[in-house]
């Protein structure tokens, strides 16, 4: 049975933020479940695809954050 892929509008299936649109989902928390869970299809092809784009969102949010104190 071939695999429906995500994208920004479908809906985290678990977790802290369950129902929210992929696009909403803190970079972090991506990250997180990259790092420290099995993840299965779709969603690590989901993180898999955006991982630069997450990465360079944090980053972005970091500096924003330094830039401030």
């Amino acid at each position: 049975m071939p695999v429906i892929p995500m994208t920004d509008e479908s809906l985290m299936p678990f977790g802290k933020y369950k129902g929210k649109k992929m696009g909403e989902i803190p970079g972090y928390y991506l990250l997180w479940l990259w790092d420290n869970t099995n993840l299965r299809d779709p969603l690590r092809a989901y993180i898999v695809d955006n991982l630069e784009v997450i990465k360079t969102n944090i980053r972005r949010s970091q500096e924003k954050k330094n830039a401030g104190k």
